[in-house]
C-alpha cells in the first residue's frame, strides 16, 4: 500500500501502478487495490487541506506557483499553488497545497480566501515571485501587509539577463548583497 501511494504521489495513474507491480515484481495488483491504497492516501491528505489555521502564528508568508507535469509520461502540466510560514518560534509550516489552472490573480485570491477562512491571520510579510496576478491578489486579501521579492526568484531574474560567465561570476558577488548586515551595506555591495 505505501508503494502504491508513493507511486500514485509521483504521478502513476492506476493503470501505471498495475503495470510497474507486474514488470517488477512479477506480481499482479488490481485497479480496485491501486484505487483503495490512492483513496487512502487522500482521505489523509483531505483533513490535513482544511485543518483549523487560527493557531498557527505566521510572521513570515511563502507564496509560490509551480507547474508540474499532471502524470507520468504526460507533457500536460498543472498549475500548484503553495503557501508556507516562517513562525513566530522560528518554525517552517506548509500551511497549503492547492491547485490552479495558472497563476492568475483569480486563483490566488481563491487560494488565499481558502487560508483566511480557515483562521489564517494576516502575517507581518508576504514573500512573493514577480508575479502580479499574485502580487495583486495579495493587495486584495491582505491589505497593507508589507510584501518583499523572493530573493532566489530575483537573484534568477539577474542572472538570467546576464552572459553565462558573466552570470557564474557575479553570483556569489550578488549573494553578498543579499546577506548584508544592513542595508547601507548592502547598497554599499
Amino acid at each position: 500500500a505505501a508503494l502504491i501511494g508513493r507511486g500514485y504521489v509521483r504521478g502513476l495513474s492506476t493503470r501505471d501502478i498495475e503495470g510497474v507491480f507486474a514488470e517488477g515484481f512479477g506480481a499482479s495488483v488490481s485497479r480496485s487495490t491501486a484505487s483503495r491504497a490512492t483513496q487512502a492516501l487522500q482521505a489523509e491528505f483531505a483533513p490535513w487541506r482544511t485543518r483549523d489555521l487560527s493557531e498557527v502564528r505566521v510572521v513570515y508568508l511563502f507564496l509560490d506557483g509551480q507547474f508540474h507535469a499532471a502524470r507520468a509520461a504526460s507533457e500536460e502540466k498543472e498549475g500548484i499553488l503553495a503557501a508556507y510560514a516562517l513562525c513566530e518560534d522560528g518554525t517552517m509550516v506548509l500551511l497549503h497545497l492547492g491547485l490552479g489552472p495558472r497563476e492568475g490573480t483569480d486563483a490566488w485570491v481563491a487560494f488565499l480566501h481558502d487560508l483566511t477562512a480557515r483562521g489564517l491571520l494576516t502575517p507581518l510579510l508576504v514573500v512573493l515571485d514577480g508575479n502580479p496576478g499574485l502580487r495583486k491578489a495579495v493587495r486584495q486579501v491582505f491589505s497593507g501587509v508589507r510584501v518583499q521579492r523572493c530573493q532566489v526568484h530575483k537573484l534568477r531574474n539577474i542572472l538570467a539577463k546576464l552572459p553565462k560567465l558573466a552570470a557564474s561570476q557575479l553570483k556569489p558577488l550578488l549573494r553578498q548583497v543579499f546577506l548584508a548586515p544592513s542595508y547601507a551595506k548592502g547598497r554599499e555591495r
